[in-house]
């Protein structure tokens, strides 16, 4: 006895494909929505070897009515790739409130950093209470608590129409890049480890 219908390699093939568009699809809709967008009010653009052959449908199921395909479409991520700068990550989880007390502490533990001036930083930060966060820019040497909270402010408000309660943010994630990394972030991370 047979547990299912045969199927032809053509319904197999088409279903994978069907597998594939969905995942994309829901994982454009995820990101976009996160970020506050209505994807239906934008253009598609499909790159990638595969890209275009997937972009109509997945158009469809985000309800997106404009596509762009460059006659460069397959060779987009590799050129990305290729011309794309290298550096190094590290990320800290925070979870304090935004406040230029902890930014304080939070500064000296950078500052203990050799080379803090070629750093790069982004704060991930929340409205506490909620469960996704805005990555904010951080200038390690200018920004205060007041500044971070403007930035976060605009940035909220754009998003989701909404002025926050600054007196509700906090840090979520500190975040630092490094382009064209060396072994510095090593001791960046050993530095943010120390006991506080």
């Amino acid at each position: 006895s047979h547990w299912g219908k045969l199927v032809s390699m053509e319904q197999t093939a088409l279903g994978f494909i069907t597998i594939a568009d969905e995942t994309m699809a829901r994982a454009i809709r995820k990101v976009s929505l996160k970020r506050g967008y209505d994807v239906r009010n934008h253009t598609l653009v499909a790159f990638g070897g595969a890209g275009p052959q997937h972009a109509c449908r997945i158009a469809d199921k985000l309800g997106i009515r404009e596509i762009l395909i460059s006659s460069w479409s397959g060779v987009f991520s590799a050129f990305g790739i290729s011309s794309a700068p290298t550096f190094k990550h590290t990320s800290q989880s925070i979870l304090k409130p935004l406040s230029q007390k902890y930014l304080d502490e939070l500064l000296t533990q950078i500052g203990k950093i050799k080379r803090v001036e070629q750093l790069r930083a982004d704060l991930d930060v929340q409205v506490i209470g909620s469960d996704s966060s805005i990555s904010i820019p951080f200038v390690i040497s200018s920004d205060t608590a007041f500044s971070l909270c403007e930035k976060l402010s605009n940035e909220y408000q754009i998003r989701y129409g909404l002025i926050p309660d600054i007196t509700q943010l906090e840090i979520v994630t500190l975040n630092l890049f490094e382009e064209h990394a060396d072994h510095s972030l090593t001791a960046l991370q050993n530095a943010l480890n120390q006991p506080r």
